[in-house]
């Protein structure tokens, strides 16, 4: 899932040259899509930690970025898709959808999908997920009382 995460810290990274350092656009609000839904989860996440390379991307991500804007495209709308979908060079040269994007961003926001059937959850079991440690203490009241009666038991004088 790296690559998932690093190609949305590449996107935040983009709108931060469009709107403060390079061009300086005025631009209003950023909307946020990836074809990978345990990004997301990811970015939402709230009670998790992950191992470094993740935990260190997704810091990165929400310095620049709010958790809000991030949605999901499905395959079926996504046109980076049709390139794994073995779609050959004449089709996707000859494709709107390729030159233009997908057609619902030419939409009203409201006809855009969402992702409010994620789950908000990661899945158990996820490799990016650090496993919870545990820390057993033991803690003994009178442990100097222990040692002192050692130590006053032992004879003295003989060698």
């Amino acid at each position: 899932m790296q690559g998932g995460v690093k190609f949305a810290v590449i996107l935040v990274k983009l709108d931060v040259i469009l709107r403060q350092e390079e061009l300086k656009l005025e631009i209003s609000r950023s909307v946020f899509w990836t074809d990978s839904t345990i990004v997301i989860q990811y970015i939402r996440n709230e009670n998790k930690r992950f191992h470094v390379f993740i935990r260190n991307r997704i810091a990165l991500i929400h310095e620049s970025s709010e958790p809000n804007p991030w949605r999901h495209v499905g395959s079926t709308e996504n046109p980076a898709d049709d390139v794994s979908r073995g779609l050959d060079a004449d089709k996707m040269v000859s494709s709107d959808r390729w030159k233009h994007g997908t057609e619902f961003l030419f939409q009203a926001e409201s006809e855009w999908p969402t992702s409010t059937n994620l789950s908000p959850e990661i899945p158990d079991g996820d490799k990016e997920v650090k496993k919870a440690t545990t820390t057993y203490t033991n803690v003994t009241n009178g442990c100097r009382d222990l040692l002192f009666d050692l130590f006053e038991n032992i004879p003295r004088g003989t060698a």
